[in-house]
């Protein structure tokens, strides 16, 4: 919910608000439209955003290697 609020949010401030729960930072403007194109592929939906959630969980950036 905190990342597909109902009304009131852009799109490009869902993906970053996204982004920088996951990666602490915002996201660069290419990484941004990447994501754009993923959620116009996807679908800008609860279906769309969870798979988008579940690409910045497996990104490199947010997981931790020992």
């Amino acid at each position: 919910q905190r990342v597909f609020p109902a009304h009131g949010v852009t799109l490009d401030e869902r993906i970053t608000r996204a982004w920088r729960m996951a990666c602490a930072r915002r996201p660069t403007a290419q990484e941004l439209a990447s994501l754009r194109g993923f959620i116009a592929a996807t679908g800008d939906d609860a279906a769309g955003w969870t798979q988008l959630c579940h690409v910045l969980i497996q990104c490199g950036e947010f997981q931790t290697i020992y």
